[in-house]
């Protein structure tokens, strides 16, 4: 299981280095995500998951075990490091 703080960091959408993503701590069990677009939003972590908060439709997020890849639900995913 993942904790909050495994989330934490820039990542990059597709492992694109010019989509950067970031998460960063609102709380001690809130997450604070702005996606590749700019979007930003509120998430909680569920296990391995991070679940958008207010935003209907928004696609569910799942780290793998290497904590390098979030898989989102829609098919895209957001790395670690950017090819």
């Amino acid at each position: 299981m993942a904790t909050t703080a495994d989330f934490v960091g820039t990542w990059y959408f597709r492992g694109y280095p010019a989509k950067p993503c970031t998460i960063r701590l609102a709380s001690a069990t809130r997450l604070h995500v702005r996606d590749e677009w700019g979007k930003e939003f509120d998430a909680r972590v569920d296990g391995s998951a991070i679940i958008a908060e207010n935003q209907p439709g928004y696609p569910t997020g799942v780290i793998t075990s290497d904590l390098q890849t979030i898989q989102w639900s829609n098919g895209e995913p957001w790395k670690r490091t950017h090819s």
